[in-house]
């Protein structure tokens, strides 16, 4: 491994540095900036108060808690369900689900999503 030259150090004077002009606003009066400071706190109350809401609303549409549960099927009903599940661009939990809705158990709608795969872009 070779050894690293040693740089110099260097010194930047001020003059080198671009000099930056203050923004300085003409004909702008006090209460012009406390107008647009009370209406920037009224959008931001409002903006607030819509996010604090939206969890709420959201929580609606949630679907339930789920648990993990194994299913051993006989290969000949797997391939079934997977190609029905594929011609119908829906999961195979989404067919069970549905086969156990037409037999009379409760299932929330919000439950009955017909495939949870995120959408390509």
């Amino acid at each position: 491994m070779a050894n690293k030259s040693a740089r110099p150090i260097l010194k930047v004077d001020d003059s080198d540095l671009p000099q930056l002009k203050p923004t300085v606003f003409k004909d702008v009066d006090d209460d012009q900036i406390l107008a647009a400071a009370d209406e920037l706190t009224a959008r931001h109350g409002a903006l607030r108060s819509s996010v604090v809401a939206t969890p709420k609303a959201a929580a609606k549409n949630e679907i339930s808690p789920r648990i993990l549960m194994s299913l051993s099927l006989p290969a000949y009903l797997d391939t079934d369900l997977t190609l029905r599940a594929a011609q119908r661009r829906v999961s195979k939990l989404f067919l069970i689900l549905e086969a156990l809705a037409k037999s009379g158990y409760e299932i929330r709608q919000e439950d009955l999503i017909g495939d949870r795969r995120r959408k390509k872009r």
